[in-house]
Order: C-alpha cells, then sequence, then structure tokens
C-alpha cells in the first residue's frame, strides 16, 4: 500500500469517525432534552422502575444485536446473499428475544416484587423486534466510510422519540413516557431506513459459514460485556428501593455519554481502517497508539471536567430534586476513567481476527464484575457498587493493556506512557475548575447558572488546551493527536481562505 493511499484512508477514516461522533453529539443532545423534560415531569422512582426493566432487555438484546454490520464490513466482497443472510440473522435474533422477554415478564415481576414490570417488558420487546430487522444495505455505506444516510436516520428517530415521549409524560406523568420513547425510536428508525435506502428482504442463511466464527467470538463476548455492564442496576434493583435506583441510573447515562457520543461510533472506522494494516505490524502498532491516545486526549478531560462540575450540571440538566444524583455521577465519571485507555481494544481484536482475544476479556470481567457487585450492593448498597466498579474497571483495564502486548507487542508501560500528556494536562484542568468554581459565589437561577457552568467549561478548555500544547512543544512536537489537530486546524483556516478569495473574484 502505497504512502499516498494510506494518506487517503487515514482521511477517509478520520472524516468518517468525525461525521459518527457529530451525528451522536446532535442525537445525545436531544437525548439530553428529553432527559431534562422528563426528570421535571416525572419522578426518580418512575426511572427506577423502567431501569430494572430496561436492564433485562439490554441483557437479553446483548444476544439479538449481534455484531452483524461489523461482520459485514469486514467481508471482502458484499453480495446480495449475503445481505439477505445478514438480515436473516438478525430478524430471527430479534424476534426470539422479544418471545423471551414476554415469557420472562411474570417471573421477573415476582422477583423484583412489582406486577407492573410484566406489562412493562412486553412492551418493550417491541424495541429489540424492530432493531433485529434493521436494513443491511447501510453497512455497504460504512463500508465506504459514508455514514450520511445513518446520521440523518437516527437524528429522525431520536426526534420521534422526544417528541413520543415528552408529549405523553406532559399528559399523563407516567413512566410509559419512557417506555413509548424506547420503542419509538428504532420503529421511526427502519421506517426512514428503509425509504433512504430501498431493500426487499429475503430470508436465507445460504452465506451464513462466512459469519459463523466471527460472529460466534462476538456475540458469546458482547453478551457477557452486556451482563458486566447492567449488573449494577440488576442487584441494585434487588436491594435499594426504585427512587435510588433511578438516581443512579440517570447518574450513569450521564458519565457514559463520553463513550457514548465518541468511542462507540469511531470503533467502526477504527476496525476499517485497523484490518487494511494487519498485515503491516508497526504500522498497526503506530495506529494504535495514535489512536488511544487520541481518545484519551478527547475524553480523559471531559469525564474529569464532569466529576469536578457534577452538582451544577446536575442541577442544570435535572433540577433540584436529583441532586443525590450529583454525587453518584462524581464518582462514577472517575470509576470508568481507565476504561478509557483500552478503550480501542474491541476494534483491535476484531481488525486482525482475534475475536478470541477479545472474548476472553469480557470472560474475566464477566468473572470479577458480577460476583463482586452483587455483594457490594447487598453489602453497602450504591456505594458499594460505586466501590466495585472501580476496582473491576482497573482490574480489566491492566488486562486488557497485557492483551494488547500478545496482538501488538507493546509493553504495558508505553501504552500508558503515550498518553502521559493528556493526563498531566487533565490533572491541571480539574484543579483549575476547582479553584474557579470555590471562589465564585454562584446564582439560584438556572440562566445564571448556565452561564457559570459555561464559563467553568471555558476555563477548564483553555486550561487543558494550554497544557496540552505547551507539554508537547516541551517533549519535542512528537507526532501524536497534537499534531493531528494543529493540521484539522490549518485545513479548516485554508478552506476559509479559500473560500475567501473565491467569493472576491
Amino acid at each position: 500500500m502505497s504512502e499516498q493511499i494510506r494518506e487517503q484512508l487515514a482521511r477517509r477514516t478520520a472524516s468518517g469517525a468525525g461525521l459518527l461522533v457529530i451525528t451522536r453529539l446532535i442525537t445525545r443532545g436531544i437525548d439530553l432534552v428529553a432527559l431534562a423534560f422528563l426528570a421535571r415531569l416525572l419522578t426518580p422512582a418512575d426511572f427506577g422502575l423502567v431501569a430494572i426493566a430496561m436492564t433485562l432487555v439490554l441483557i437479553c438484546e446483548a444476544i439479538s444485536d449481534l455484531p452483524i454490520a461489523q461482520a459485514v464490513v469486514r467481508l471482502p466482497i458484499i453480495n446480495q446473499g449475503c445481505l439477505d443472510t445478514a438480515f436473516t440473522v438478525s430478524a430471527i435474533r430479534g424476534m426470539g428475544i422479544a418471545t423471551l422477554l414476554c415469557l420472562s415478564a411474570w417471573p421477573f415481576a415476582i422477583v423484583y416484587r412489582d406486577p407492573r414490570l410484566i406489562g412493562l417488558l412486553c412492551a418493550l420487546s417491541l424495541a429489540p423486534a424492530f432493531r433485529g430487522v434493521c436494513n443491511p444495505r447501510f453497512a455497504i455505506f460504512a463500508r465506504n466510510l459514508d455514514f450520511r444516510r445513518e446520521m440523518l436516520v437516527e437524528v429522525f428517530a431520536k426526534l420521534a422519540a422526544l417528541l413520543v415521549s415528552v408529549g405523553i409524560a406532559r399528559t399523563t406523568h407516567s413512566y410509559w413516557a419512557i417506555a413509548a420513547g424506547t420503542i419509538i425510536g428504532p420503529v421511526t428508525m427502519n421506517v426512514v431506513a428503509y425509504l433512504m435506502a430501498p431493500w426487499r428482504p429475503r430470508f436465507t442463511l445460504q452465506q451464513w459459514p462466512v459469519f459463523r466464527n466471527f460472529l460466534s467470538w462476538a456475540s458469546a463476548g458482547q453478551m457477557l460485556n452486556a451482563v458486566s455492564w447492567q449488573v449494577d442496576q440488576l442487584a441494585l434493583g434487588r436491594f435499594v428501593v426504585p427512587g435510588e435506583l433511578g438516581l443512579f441510573t440517570i447518574a450513569s447515562t450521564l458519565a457514559f455519554l463520553p463513550f457514548q457520543v465518541v468511542i462507540n461510533q469511531i470503533a467502526r472506522p477504527i476496525i476499517a481502517g485497523f484490518a487494511l494494516l494487519q498485515t503491516d505490524p508497526h504500522r498497526l502498532a503506530a495506529a494504535y497508539r495514535l489512536g488511544s491516545a487520541t481518545l484519551v486526549t478527547l475524553c480523559l478531560p471531559v469525564m474529569v471536567g464532569m466529576s469536578v462540575l457534577a452538582h451544577p450540571i446536575a442541577a442544570l440538566t435535572l433540577g433540584p430534586k436529583w441532586d443525590m444524583a450529583a454525587n453518584v455521577l462524581q464518582w462514577l465519571a472517575l470509576a470508568t476513567v481507565p476504561a478509557l485507555f483500552v478503550a480501542t481494544v474491541g476494534p483491535l481484536a476484531m481488525a486482525v481476527d482475534r475475536t478470541d482475544l477479545g472474548f476472553r476479556l469480557s470472560f474475566a470481567e464477566f468473572v470479577v464484575r458480577l460476583p463482586l457487585t452483587c455483594i457490594a450492593a447487598a453489602a453497602a448498597g450504591i456505594e458499594g457498587v460505586l466501590a466495585a466498579r472501580a476496582a473491576a474497571t482497573l482490574a480489566m483495564t491492566i488486562y486488557a493493556l497485557a492483551l494488547v502486548r500478545v496482538m501488538l507487542g507493546l509493553s504495558i508501560s508505553s501504552q500508558i506512557l503515550s498518553c502521559w500528556r493528556p493526563i498531566i494536562s487533565s490533572i491541571v484542568m480539574g484543579l483549575a475548575i476547582r479553584q474557579l468554581w470555590a471562589t465564585t459565589t454562584h446564582g439560584s437561577l438556572p440562566l445564571q447558572l448556565a452561564i457559570e457552568l459555561l464559563g467553568a467549561m471555558l476555563v477548564g478548555a483553555l486550561a487543558y488546551g494550554l497544557a496540552t500544547l505547551s507539554l508537547w512543544h516541551v517533549s519535542g512536537r512528537p507526532t501524536g493527536p497534537e499534531a493531528r489537530a494543529l493540521q484539522f486546524v490549518a485545513l479548516i483556516r485554508s478552506s476559509i481562505a479559500a473560500a475567501g478569495r473565491r467569493r472576491a473574484w
């Protein structure tokens, strides 16, 4: 592969990842608007009840929500038979999980001592059923790193969910508003997707051998990951009241926004980029280090800032009755920081066809997190779960670093040291924000709080940017996310200048 082609690939990968991040920023912004309305119209107990039901839905969906799109993207040739098989596998799983949820509703309601869960679970089973019949043609666009259609589909779906859930909440003040938004999202997504890329589905498993090996490891690992990350809500739902579970769930939703906005969205472009470099180990290792450092550079200051400003963020976003959620958010944001350093391990394992190592990581996390969280929840409630999550995340991060050493030959110390500049810069930023907020007199009105919060965020961004650039210059201006960022700024400036010259001409 020539240097010019590699550079074009890097630009296309970065462009695709950027569009996905923008898409997720828009959709999560819509989610935040919906959350702000629902938090004021409903109670923490309403969110806690739906959280218990959604925990079972999400765990079961891990079985149905197979990485079909990633499997199709990796195929050397995508033909009609592959798309038909992908649709069939996804549809069978989706319908099977919907049936399983309906059958599990009654015993699940008995375990959690709330008969409302029966109807709620039966209704929520529609969401995985509709997700199972998604349009597989979008995998072709992803293969070409073209995510524009996907952006429109997701935005339309989120807007529909916003309108429906807020409308029902205003008229009924019932937890069914949250359930309705959860259901209407995938329904709208399917309608828009099939209108934008018409395709007539055909049920067949003709190309199943093409998917079998990839999906066997990936789906097993995905199922274990789902149980590991939902065990917090499962355990707390058994040992605390719904109101406390609602506080924890909302705080967890806010804490994982950086993962949903940035990390989850760039997984597919990273898989495509890594897959094309798998025959060149040295370049693959360099690409992995650059990708990992870039993610830490983008997300670490967000998590630190979220922890320092947890109370004003919760007050502005959720309202005064959710103040206890700020304490949870403060510690959850810090507890998830170690996972940032190994966020690209999953895409790496898929790209180099070592999904068995990804499964090994998922299995280890499951074995550690499940008993630790259950014991902690029974003994100390939310505080115990927070401590268990921090301990399990740190242990799994160390193990993931060791797996990268197996795949790429990179030592654990070199992986960590590649991110030393954003670590120091984030500490500087956190101290600056903390000092500013401690010495400021805060207003009680939402507008005043919003202005003060925006000011603190701008000061934090300035402190982080100056510290990062200073450390980059001191260390000899190496190739890394800082250099890429400056190249991007220069590209924007040249584009603006060129547009000005054309206008003047």
